[in-house]
């Protein structure tokens, strides 16, 4: 301090996106963040889920301090309060409106056409196969597996016989 006189504190305001669901949550975080030397003003927004700190502390002190006590916090904006930089104004310049007439379609091609007997499609290109019921003869009738005698079943000279061993 040769100078003599104290720099004055620069607040940076940031905005964070904090998961709050309930008035314990809110409760945790204005008290975590309020314990923060450095820190000048904290308001809680539960609806929206944002929390803005007005402080002389960085960002990142901040969310590590959260991200401390179990919360997760994501930065959403922070700017310096005494001189704004042009990124804030441009982050609260109005969007363009985008128009809203639809845009033309192409019209859809059209149906293939036979004409003098020949197919619509490429030389290349296989025809379709025929339906299911071309392919197939008529039902016939179902054989049942041949009838085996209980006596013959136990023969030594039946290969499909059981087997004990």
């Amino acid at each position: 301090m040769a100078s003599g006189e104290a720099e004055p504190l620069q607040y940076t305001t940031t905005v964070l996106r904090v998961s709050i669901h309930c008035e314990g949550c809110k409760k945790k975080v204005k008290k975590v963040l309020q314990n923060i030397e450095g820190v000048y003003k904290v308001t809680i927004d539960a609806a929206q889920h944002k929390v803005t700190v007005t402080s002389s502390v960085g960002d990142d002190a901040l969310i590590r301090r959260l991200h401390k006590s179990g919360k997760h916090a994501t930065p959403v904006m922070s700017y310096n309060v005494a001189h704004p930089s042009a990124s804030v104004s441009s982050y609260y310049a109005p969007t363009p409106v985008m128009s809203m007439q639809p845009t033309p379609m192409p019209p859809p091609p059209p149906p293939p056409q036979m004409s003098y007997g020949y197919s619509p499609y490429p030389a290349m290109m296989m025809m379709p196969p025929p339906p299911p019921e071309y392919l197939y003869g008529p039902p016939g009738i179902r054989s049942s597996p041949p009838q085996e005698s209980y006596s013959n079943m136990f023969n030594e000279e039946n290969p499909s016989s059981c087997s004990v061993m």
